[in-house]
Order: structure tokens, then sequence, then C-alpha cells
């Protein structure tokens, strides 16, 4: 609903961009955290921000693709978030084991922060959604 209501004068770069950031500040504060109600209060903005980046990318996508192959695009799109999943799964699995939860989860954010940074600054198409 709150994408519905910001979306016709918001950008949706703001929305990709500041949801995967504000995700990925939430994660990482969050894996400083010792109590339940903090850290329960810090998932409610990273469940916030997973909504606004997937649901605007989800959009912009669709609306960016052609009629005729609007069909295709989507299933490799779902391809990657679901057929990349269990790779992730391995790799946060590993972390968490050799070097402990909280750290595995400031290691994936602070990646995911980077890659953010990185991938804005050298992508044109993207400051122009």
């Amino acid at each position: 609903m709150l994408v519905s209501a910001l979306a016709r004068r918001t950008p949706a770069r703001y929305f990709i961009l500041g949801g995967t950031l504000i995700f990925g500040l939430a994660i990482l504060v969050f894996s400083f955290t010792s109590t339940l109600v903090a850290g329960m209060s810090i998932l409610l903005f990273a469940g916030l921000g997973l909504l606004l980046a997937f649901s605007m990318m989800n959009t912009t996508i669709q609306m960016r693709a052609n009629d005729e192959i609007r069909g295709r695009v989507m299933s490799i799109y779902s391809l990657m978030f679901l057929g990349m999943a269990p790779f992730g799964s391995l790799e946060i699995g590993y972390l968490s084991e050799r070097f402990g939860v909280m750290n595995a989860l400031r290691v994936n954010a602070s990646i995911m922060l980077i890659t953010l940074a990185i991938f804005y600054g050298t992508q044109k198409q993207i400051r122009k959604i």
C-alpha cells in the first residue's frame, strides 16, 4: 500500500535503492542487537525495506518488458530469486557455522551495501529509471 500510494510521485529507483539500503542497514544493525524487542523492531524495518525494493523491482521489470516476452522475462526473474536462494543458503550456513550467525549477518549485509554502492555508481541505466 505504501508503494502504490507514493509510486506516482516518486521515481522507481528511489524505492529500489532506498529499500535495499534500508534492508542492508537494518540487517547490519540487527547483527549487533542482543535483546528480543530491539531485534524485532529492527527486523520490522528490514522487512519494510525488502518489500519496498522487491515490489518496485517486480513492477519495473513488468512495465519495461514487451508484451510478447513478458512471461519469459518474469520466469527468468523468478528463477534468479528462487533458483539462487540455495546458493545463498549454502554461503550463509557455511559462514554461520565457521564464524557465528551474527558475524555471517554482518559480512552479508556489508557485501550487499558495498555491492549496492558499486552497482549504483557504475550503472547509468539505473539512474534513469
